[in-house]
């Protein structure tokens, strides 16, 4: 059942990335088919979760191992295929779906494993652009803010660990003018040198610049994991056993 009060929104999982750190677990499959409980993989979670809130247009876009990704959530989600995954990070595998950026956007890392009450509470929000932020934990290898607790007014890996004041989670929902907005700035990027390799925060954080206003949504202490290693994975599994207790 559905849950109440989600505004119409299509939701946007980018996993396209070689998840080369979880080699050889990922060498031949994408780390979103790994399993987390039971026959349950990370991208099941995220899909039974949309599906959950009512969102009914799902597109997964993938790029390694993207076969047997897309033969598993087919019915599910539509797919799209970026194939230059392995030279640009995914700003660029954003800017190749930039045609469904039309309307209300959830945009979800595909590493990401949340409980549902996070996902819930993004996707009910009603910010122009609404980010998941663990506030007072800048982890190190993250998306790493800086804010005041209620408004993100920088985010990505390029700022430092001690001068970070929180982490993005992964997980963000953006308004029709939002989303407008996000496509233009990838425009400008993708082409541009210095952007080859980036994640899409730095659209975001040049939006930041330009006087968009970005939301802090809050995970209040709630756990969460963005699995890009062995440890992660083993946090992750055992995250996704704490929800079946």
């Amino acid at each position: 059942m559905a849950s109440d009060s989600i505004p119409t929104t299509r939701a946007i999982i980018l996993a396209a990335g070689l998840s080369s750190r979880l080699y050889p677990a990922t060498h031949v499959q994408h780390k979103t088919m790994l399993e987390l409980a039971g026959a349950r993989r990370l991208i099941d979670v995220q899909l039974d979760f949309l599906g959950r809130l009512g969102v009914t247009d799902t597109t997964v876009v993938t790029g390694h191992a993207a076969e047997p990704l897309e033969a598993h959530v087919a019915g599910r989600a539509a797919t799209r295929r970026y194939a230059d995954f392995a030279v640009h990070g995914n700003l660029h595998t954003l800017h190749s779906v930039r045609d469904l950026l039309q309307g209300r956007v959830l945009v979800a890392f595909a590493d990401l494993v949340a409980g549902f009450p996070l996902w819930e509470r993004v996707a009910k929000s009603s910010a122009d652009f609404g980010l998941l932020v663990d506030e007072g934990r800048a982890i190190p290898g993250t998306m790493r803010t800086q804010g005041d607790g209620a408004t993100v007014t920088d985010l990505g890996p390029h700022i430092p660990v001690d001068e970070g004041t929180g982490t993005f989670v992964g997980l963000g929902v953006f308004r029709p003018d939002a989303t407008a907005a996000l496509r233009e700035q990838l425009d400008q990027m993708v082409g541009q040198p210095e952007w080859e390799n980036c994640v899409y925060t730095y659209a975001l954080a040049e939006l930041v610049k330009k006087g968009h206003a970005m939301t802090s949504i809050p995970t209040d202490g709630q756990p969460w994991i963005e699995v890009d290693d062995a440890a992660d994975y083993e946090v992750a599994v055992d995250l996704a056993k704490s929800w079946s207790r």
